[in-house]
């Protein structure tokens, strides 16, 4: 692993928050399994759900409950296809791609004004495409939901051998030991809450791909995130 960031200063070990092989390895055996559970116990409450939408009048008072019942299912899929991809033991089909075109792709999925720096040496990276465009925007969407509401700066950079995606805000400064367990699943951060595995989503994919990721405070405060993984060479 790296032991530098996107501007060449290195990091406190302390802020270096990678969860370890064995910690990645027990996550995903864990996850598979409560992914299997949690789905079966969601689908008997959808299928009970719309049994009571169609019985129940337009207009009818209790229709407003079935509507936060059916978000809190919505919020329990979502997270659930969130532990689906931290469950798989290995990426399937990695292609060779432009970190540029996979950031751009997962700035234009998060609704928030968002300012990007692309590095103009067009770094390429092997990764399986999905899973890394998503795990990219989960990060910038958990950051563009922390309140208050902040500015958010995304670049590319290409050092040596690495290829790095810098993600960084100025909002709230998380403490030394939330930084410690960034990149844990349901990572407990006071002034940031709902990290959920948005950020694990985001190591899942630097230990896939043979990379590394890191989280130190911002340059104008708030955090730093910064993912690296292997660069390819243009053939």
């Amino acid at each position: 692993m790296s032991a530098h960031d996107g501007d060449g200063e290195a990091d406190a070990p302390t802020a270096r928050g990678v969860l370890h092989p064995e910690g990645i390895r027990a996550a995903r055996s864990l996850a598979a399994g409560v992914v299997h559970e949690i789905n079966n116990v969601l689908g008997v409450i959808l299928g009970n759900l719309h049994l009571g939408e169609r019985q129940l009048p337009d207009g009818h008072p209790a229709r407003k409950f079935l509507g936060e019942i059916k978000k809190a299912v919505e919020d329990g899929h979502e997270a659930m296809q969130n532990l689906s991809v931290i469950a798989r033991d290995r990426v399937l089909k990695p292609r060779v791609w432009s970190l540029n075109e996979l950031v751009e792709r997962a700035i234009a999925s998060v609704e928030a004004d968002i300012e990007s720096d692309l590095c103009d040496l067009g770094p390429r990276v092997s990764t399986e495409v999905w899973v890394a465009e998503g795990a990219i925007a989960s990060a910038i969407g958990w950051l563009a939901g922390s309140e208050p509401a902040t500015g958010i700066e995304v670049s590319t950079h290409l050092r040596g051998g690495e290829a790095e995606v810098v993600i960084e805000d100025d909002g709230p400064t998380p403490s030394e030991a939330e930084l410690s367990s960034f990149f844990t699943p349901y990572a407990h951060i006071v002034r940031r809450p709902k990290a959920g595995l948005r950020l694990t989503k985001l190591a899942d994919l630097a230990a896939r791909s043979s990379g590394s990721v890191s989280a130190k405070p911002g340059r104008k405060g708030g955090v730093r995130i910064t993912l690296r993984l292997p660069a390819v060479e243009d053939p």
